[in-house]
């Protein structure tokens, strides 16, 4: 069988295509792709989902797509958020608009079809939200039995559409480096394929490349910085890699600097940044963020974020970590202002943006691209209350005026 995967350490490669981790070191595993980038890139074909970049995907060619119409996503611009963070140009890659509103849907849409098409017998992984949805979306669509492994601290109101979908939840008391772990163990004894969004899955990875590719070619001009919620960090690693092929097809002559966003109560890859060493320990003591999705301690595979902070570190950028009051005044900030409603860990990028420009890391002149990683519709924030609404309108008792902003005119004789 010919190698599918090549270990990112000591170079050993895999031929089995359930692979996940090197058998020699245990080391991250990278895809092995047969065709060059420029063969890659010219084999792309019309599409609007992320399905236009197959060829350079490991997906067999004769593989069924499990796919719900993902990526393609809008990537607009945000001249008011550009103008109160102080810098030139601010787009925005919405993948709250994916089919279940984050950017895990384009890794499990690629792992669930590799998984069918190699013979899966189902569907293991670990989750605090949202690849909990994107599994057992697509999970259903490819006829799989999903387990979905998640910190009890995760809300109910996330648990409708997993179970809905057939998949079944375990929550697991503990964070979700103890369900990392035990969706690895679950997988090695059932032999399900193993979707965990780390670098666990490297044909995720492939996944996530593809926003690389569409910004690449949404961008005429030269993009200076992309910003991107990191827990593991594989969107950051895969980044990475899909600007590396860009620019060894020439296409591009070098690839943006990357802005890793974490946020402060669990921070890992951002104090081995600051410490200025290259190898990652993980998070000691609490890791509880408002932003559940960035919040992961890395126990038991700190070298997915020595894997990160490498790529961040190439790239010419930086990580920052951002507090729980900042990640809330980003989430209300992009409500306000560009009328998004996203989860606390996509507005962590907004939130970190603006400290690396406080900063001088990102400097007013620059061109950036923030990744807008997850809706907010799928469960109510903790600070929210009905309190805010105000007192129930009676019409039959309230006058209209009651409701009316103080500054509107009374006067209707234009009508």
């Amino acid at each position: 069988m010919s190698a599918k995967f090549r270990c990112a350490h000591c170079h050993c490669h895999s031929g089995n295509p359930f692979a996940q981790r090197c058998k020699e070191c245990g080391g991250i595993l990278e895809v092995c792709h047969p065709a060059s980038p420029v063969d890659r890139i010219l084999a792309w074909t019309p599409n609007d989902s992320m399905w236009r970049y197959a060829s350079s995907m490991l997906v067999d060619p004769s593989a069924v797509r499990m796919s719900l119409g993902e990526g393609g996503t809008p990537l607009i611009e945000a001249p008011q958020m550009a103008s109160r963070l102080g810098i030139e140009q601010l787009r925005l890659k919405l993948e709250l608009v994916n089919p279940t509103g984050s950017f895990k849907d384009r890794a499990l849409s690629a792992a669930a079809t590799h998984a069918r098409h190699h013979g899966s017998a189902g569907l293991v992984g670990s989750s605090s939200g949202n690849a909990l949805h994107a599994q057992a979306a697509y999970a259903a669509l490819a006829e799989l039995p999903s387990l979905a492994l998640v910190p009890v601290t995760v809300s109910a109101d996330r648990l409708v559409q997993p179970i809905r979908c057939g998949t079944r939840v375990v929550r697991v008391r503990g964070d979700y480096s103890d369900c990392h772990r035990l969706a690895r163990t679950a997988a090695s004894l059932s032999g399900w394929y193993n979707v965990s969004t780390t670098y666990e899955n490297p044909v995720g990875l492939d996944g996530y490349k593809t926003v690389a590719y569409e910004l690449w070619e949404a961008c005429e001009d030269a993009v200076d910085w992309i910003v991107i919620p990191v827990g593991a960090g594989p969107l950051l690693g895969a980044m990475a890699q899909g600007y590396a092929d860009i620019v060894a097809a020439s296409r591009c002559p070098t690839a943006p600097a990357l802005l890793g966003i974490q946020a402060s109560n669990c921070a890992p890859i951002v104090r081995a940044f600051e410490r200025g060493v290259p190898t990652v320990t993980p998070w000691d003591g609490d890791a509880a963020s408002v932003a559940k999705g960035i919040a992961d301690p890395l126990r038991g595979y700190a070298e997915d974020g020595t894997y990160t902070l490498a790529a961040v570190i190439g790239s010419g950028g930086a990580m920052v970590s951002v507090s729980e009051a900042e990640i809330e005044e980003a989430t209300r900030s992009l409500a306000r202002i560009c009328g998004l409603h996203v989860d606390p860990a996509a507005a962590a990028a907004i939130a970190g943006l603006e400290i690396a420009t406080r900063r001088g890391i990102v400097s007013a002149g620059s061109s950036v691209i923030a990744i807008i990683t997850g809706t907010g519709f799928k469960e109510v924030p903790a600070d929210f209350s009905l309190a805010e609404l105000g007192a129930v309108f009676d019409p039959d008792v309230d006058p209209i005026e009651s409701i009316l902003p103080q500054e509107v005119s009374h006067d209707t004789t234009s009508y």
